[in-house]
């Protein structure tokens, strides 16, 4: 029997992390019986990853593990290409899942959307102090602005994406890119009530604010030329 295509496929850049971390592999036990999950690294990481713990955690899970270079863009490209699932769920080693934000993910009806899902981000205690004071300004802003920051475990479909022509090339910071570039349609962004809990030690806060930045601007001019279009034909 052939297995069900999966609806969603989480991908999980693993940079150059060699394990992972237990407290993290037991939130992953959240995840659906089914469930593809994609792991991606360079080369010297790859061979050295410690995948015993995982497929010994994670046996409910479809597990690939794919090797790529070292780049943040070709990592994501490699898992984009290979992942089977009509929708893709972009995490981090430092993201903690939990039973009841995997069940509104589950829920949603993502076929008859298009845009960009993302959850509400819940900072650690350990995460750098700048991270837990602007907790709530960047789940404010990123719904605001519809720019949501990598760090909110995003989740597009894998057909957007590719019609985006994928993850930019030339920048480690090419899921910002890219999230911006969708910022520019002004397509919609769905965040969850539940929370993804993170430590916040994979995250760019900086260039994320910047892009903001950008992005109230081009928000405004947006509004302005609708409002001129209301103007012009009242």
């Amino acid at each position: 029997m052939v297995p069900e295509m999966p609806k969603l496929t989480v991908i999980i850049p693993l940079g150059r992390q060699t394990s992972l971390d237990p407290d993290w592999l037991k939130a992953m036990q959240a995840l659906p019986d089914g469930s593809e999950v994609i792991f991606v690294s360079s080369g010297h990481y790859f061979r050295q990853l410690e995948r015993e713990p995982v497929h010994a955690c994670l046996s409910q899970c479809q597990i690939k593990w794919l090797c790529a270079a070292e780049s943040t863009t070709a990592q994501l490209n490699t898992a984009t290409a290979t992942a089977q699932g009509r929708w893709l769920w972009f995490l981090r080693p430092d993201h903690l899942l939990n039973i009841k934000l995997i069940s509104e993910m589950q829920t949603m009806q993502l076929d008859q959307f298009r845009g960009v899902v993302c959850a509400r981000v819940r900072y650690l205690k350990s995460a750098p102090l700048q991270f837990r004071l602007l907790n709530p300004l960047i789940n404010l802003l990123s719904r605001a602005i519809k720019l949501p920051l990598p760090e909110q475990g995003y989740c597009v479909s894998k057909s957007m994406l590719a019609s985006l022509g994928g993850f930019p090339p030339g920048s480690d910071d090419s899921d910002l890119c890219l999230l911006l570039s969708i910022c520019q349609l002004q397509l919609p962004v769905q965040m969850t009530t539940a929370t993804l809990s993170s430590s916040g030690r994979t995250g760019r806060l900086l260039p994320w604010l910047g892009l903001c930045l950008h992005a109230l601007k081009l928000h405004i001019q947006h509004q302005l030329c609708n409002c001129n279009r209301r103007q012009q034909n009242s």
